[in-house]
């Protein structure tokens, strides 16, 4: 077998240095990598049973369970996010957790524009079909070990 242009390396690489440009946003926002993910999710989704929460953490992040269970109690700790009114059981964003995201996805949306800025489209297409691939399979391999 010959070996790939692109590797788990090289999209690793590029994994962390784009997280590394996020986290400098995150820091001054006094919010974790873990607690932005969180608020995008559920910004997504509204009020999510916690156990949801935390099972995608554990399924996209591969984390474990309690670390996926601290995070989320650190969103509510944060009073990025507290237990939905109405449903026992459901977490939804807080008025300053809906205002820390708008932050946080605007200045994602500024470090998207600079990085890609020049990429062309199509390039960009066949890349997130690529990584999608991957990720697919990764997830069948890990599912097989019994593993999340």
């Amino acid at each position: 077998m010959t070996t790939p242009a692109l590797s788990g390396r090289d999209i690793a690489l590029a994994h962390n240095a784009t997280r590394a440009v996020l986290e400098t946003v995150l820091a001054d926002l006094d919010v974790t990598f873990l607690q932005s993910v969180q608020l995008k999710v559920l910004a997504d989704a509204g009020a999510m049973r916690r156990d949801q929460l935390v099972k995608r953490l554990v399924d996209n992040l591969k984390i474990g369970t309690d670390d996926a269970n601290r995070a989320v109690e650190s969103l509510v700790t944060a009073d990025l996010a507290a237990p939905s009114a109405g449903e026992p059981g459901t977490i939804e964003r807080t008025g300053f957790g809906t205002s820390v995201h708008g932050q946080i996805q605007a200045a994602t949306n500024q470090i998207v524009a600079t990085l890609y800025d020049g990429l062309p489209t199509e390039d960009l297409v066949v890349t997130q079909r690529i990584l999608a691939t991957l990720t697919e399979r990764a997830n069948r391999k890990l599912e097989h070990a019994g593993r999340p």
